[in-house]
């Protein structure tokens, strides 16, 4: 029987472009170029799109090694507000594409190349915003990191 919850090690931020310009969504080199940023609390941030991704993984716990597989579903939240939500249930082709469950994203899509999961695009505002990453896996234990970032001009 699976108690583990999936691991949230690091969240992490980097600018993205405009739509199209790119972006992360695009798959643009200018977003896979941009600085990561790793985010705790208390940390502050510049104002402006950012791509949240997360080193997320669940360990099988019948083997004495370190096996990680993929969480079951993440989703981000800002100020309460779930913001995206990804479940990673199924394959399937559409339109000659390997699309990861219902989200629409390839795996070269969902991965950024660093191996972390991309969980979303944030528009900063100046201020406190307090984020929350949730991570569930098929036995349905819940891993969290969450923090507050103050963000600038």
């Amino acid at each position: 029987k699976d108690t583990q919850p999936p691991v949230i090690r690091r969240m992490l931020a980097r600018a993205v472009g405009a739509e199209g310009s790119g972006g992360a969504s695009s798959g643009g080199d200018a977003a896979r170029n941009a600085k990561l940023v790793t985010l705790e609390t208390g940390a502050s941030a510049p104002a402006g799109r950012r791509e949240i991704l997360g080193e997320i993984f669940d360990l099988r716990e019948d083997v004495r090694f370190a096996w990680t597989l993929a969480p079951y579903s993440i989703a981000l939240a800002v100020d309460g507000v779930e913001q995206r939500r990804i479940t990673l249930d199924s394959l399937s082709v559409v339109e000659g594409r390997m699309i990861v469950g219902g989200s629409g994203l390839s795996r070269a899509e969902l991965y950024a190349a660093e191996g972390f999961l991309r969980c979303g695009i944030l528009e900063l505002h100046p201020g406190a915003m307090h984020l929350l990453l949730t991570a569930r896996d098929y036995a349905g234990n819940t891993g969290t990191r969450e923090l507050t970032l103050t963000v600038t001009e």
